[in-house]
């Protein structure tokens, strides 16, 4: 399996799991926290932090809490 380095806390799966409306999902694990992790890759910035603020508001019942 094929894997990539981010921000050096990340260990991220080099193709995508999945697709969102706005973006690509990859599995990965952080390496600071010992969690498993998803990292959504959005295009657009302002799209992104839209849908930040709405998991830190909202959350979502399927899937684990904004980290960052």
């Amino acid at each position: 399996m094929s894997r990539i380095v981010i921000w050096d806390q990340y260990k991220v799966e080099a193709s995508p799991k999945g697709r969102g409306t706005y973006g690509k999902v990859y599995f990965g694990f952080d390496l600071k926290n010992r969690q498993k992790v998803c990292i959504k890759k959005v295009p657009n910035v302002t799209i992104a932090k839209k849908e930040v603020s709405i998991m830190k508001t909202y959350g979502h019942g399927k899937k684990g809490k904004h980290l960052g």
